[in-house]
């Protein structure tokens, strides 16, 4: 799969257009207007060349891959955060991750069948709080969706994936350019909660770890001879 994305130029505000192939590394963008030469760090996550792909498609006008690109960015990400987090808790509580951890993850995800519920269950595992506890305390990740404040994780079910199931299930391909842009907007605005919960989680863990640096500072020090 082929991942295009665009650079803005730091020089002359212009934009050059990069591209990578699978898993290979973006190039340095080179701006052809007053050359030059941006560097690009590189983003290997599928969630993240899944929807610069969506975002190219909308720009070529093909609508309904435009949608089911943005629904599929969504849940790579939902993936790629649920197994990062669940081998990193067993590393942190000093367990080793097994193949038989790695098989019981991936059963859990799957039994996870609606995507209201692997919202939840990624809010849970990140931040303690369930989806719509999250990101109604913090009003500005849904400051584009107010009437998503009821029942948030049913709203983006609704508004993006149901729109995928119309295409994939019951074979829709005639999607409109405002169906498509909505589908967009929609996925960059969960990938942006991801990382918002991802940040809370990180934070965590690094008071995880001071507090065990700190207990081992004081095991040091109990044990250390008496001068």
């Amino acid at each position: 799969m082929k991942s295009p994305m665009p650079v803005p130029c730091g020089n002359c505000g212009g934009t050059t257009v990069v591209t990578a192939s699978g898993n290979e590394p973006f190039p340095d963008a080179h701006c052809p207007s007053c050359g030059t030469t941006t560097f690009v760090i590189n983003d290997a996550r599928v969630s993240t060349r899944v929807f610069l792909r969506a975002k190219a498609e909308l720009g070529s006008d093909d609508f309904t891959l435009t949608i089911l690109l943005s629904a599929m960015s969504v849940e790579c990400e939902i993936s790629y955060q649920f197994f990062k987090w669940k081998k990193l808790d067993t590393e942190v509580a000093g367990g080793t991750v097994t193949p038989a951890h790695q098989e019981a993850w991936e059963k859990e995800l799957r039994n996870l069948t609606a995507i209201d519920a692997r919202l939840n269950a990624l809010s849970n595992l990140l931040t303690t709080h369930n989806f719509k506890d999250f990101v109604t305390a913090k009003p500005h990740l849904l400051s584009e969706y107010p009437e998503a404040s009821k029942a948030p994780a049913t709203y983006f079910q609704q508004q993006l994936f149901w729109k995928r199931n119309q295409i994939a299930h019951f074979g829709k391909l005639d999607s409109n350019k405002s169906e498509a842009e909505s589908c967009v907007a929609l996925a960059l605005s969960l990938l942006r909660i991801f990382n918002s919960m991802d940040n809370v989680k990180n934070e965590r863990l690094q008071e995880i770890h001071q507090r065990q640096r700190e207990d081992e500072a004081k095991r040091r020090q109990a044990k250390a001879p008496m001068k």
